[in-house]
């Protein structure tokens, strides 16, 4: 086992080998999966973007062809709703959400604190969702992110050496620990020594 020494400026003060805790800042990706607390990938928003304007313009269609007593005017409504809530949700998890956090790596598990601008984000998004629960009796609770894996509850780890990238997959959430060059060996030696016997180890080069 790599011994953990404070090679890295933006390594919490409390480093040690007896502790085992290595903690980074960095920047997720803008568009992640939403497994891992993004809007999700470029490839899978276009597809939903694109399902959206087709029920739109197949629905104006049918309006035109059929007229108003048609399935038209419903795949209309559909189709702007769905486009309607996709812009919205990239707003709000892409363009307004912060990718800086800081990754945690330690005897416990491995976390990933997001920063003080994306907990108050998230702390009105779970009031206004509150507020439309009470209101309409419906819709959804807006959750905290703020993902925590027990190292346990982990059972598929994959580790990219070209981007430096880990994702260990087994929780609520997956986490992306993004690592920067000087440390990526020893975050990998200390996932290694932490995790399950059974757990899934995928390298990509």
């Amino acid at each position: 086992m790599e011994e953990v020494s404070p090679v890295h400026p933006n390594f919490s003060p409390d480093i040690s080998s007896q502790a085992k805790t290595v903690s980074w800042s960095g920047k997720l990706p803008t568009f992640g999966p939403v497994r891992e607390g993004g809007p999700g990938t470029l490839p899978v928003l276009i597809v939903f973007h694109a399902i959206g304007a087709f029920l739109v313009l197949y629905g104006i269609y049918l309006i035109d062809t059929k007229g108003i007593g048609s399935a038209g005017p419903a795949l209309v409504f559909f189709g702007i709703l769905l486009l309607g809530t996709l812009i919205l949700w990239v707003i709000i998890k892409g363009i307004l959400r912060d990718n800086a956090v800081t990754f945690i790596v330690n005897d416990k598990g491995v976390k990933i604190v997001p920063s003080a601008g994306q907990r108050a984000l998230d702390k009105k998004m779970k009031r206004l969702s509150h507020i439309v629960f009470l209101y309409t009796w419906k819709g959804g609770q807006w959750s905290l992110w703020e993902p925590f894996t027990r190292w346990k509850d982990m059972r598929r780890v994959l580790v990219n050496n070209q981007t430096r990238e880990i994702v260990l997959s087994g929780g609520a959430w997956d986490i992306r620990l993004v690592c920067p060059p000087d440390i990526f060996q020893t975050v990998v030696a200390l996932v290694e020594e932490h995790i399950p016997k059974r757990t899934k180890i995928i390298t990509e080069d």
